[in-house]
């Protein structure tokens, strides 16, 4: 997901770099029934699904929860309200 973009947030998925460290750190993909590396999804469904971390692309020296917390929807995250955004 960029922050930034207007086009639709997109995913990893299953078999993708960043799925393989999320899975060594112990977690699990927010949509890992979608199958395809990195699917757009829609803000809606990542808000109804809450994830508990977000892994953001951002220039260096920005701050990804700053960038969030002003924009609607983002702004609903709990991982975004407690800091949980990494970039």
């Amino acid at each position: 997901m960029r922050p930034g973009a207007t086009s639709p947030p997109r995913t990893a998925g299953p078999g993708t770099f960043i799925a393989q460290v999320v899975e060594i750190a112990g977690g699990r993909l927010a949509f890992p029934e979608l199958g395809e590396h990195w699917p757009e999804v829609s803000l809606e469904s990542i808000v109804e699904r809450q994830p508990e971390v977000l892994i953001v692309p951002v220039e260096p020296g920005t701050d990804p929860r700053a960038l969030l917390a002003g924009r609607p929807g983002w702004r609903d995250l709990e991982a975004v309200q407690t800091g949980r955004v990494v970039a």
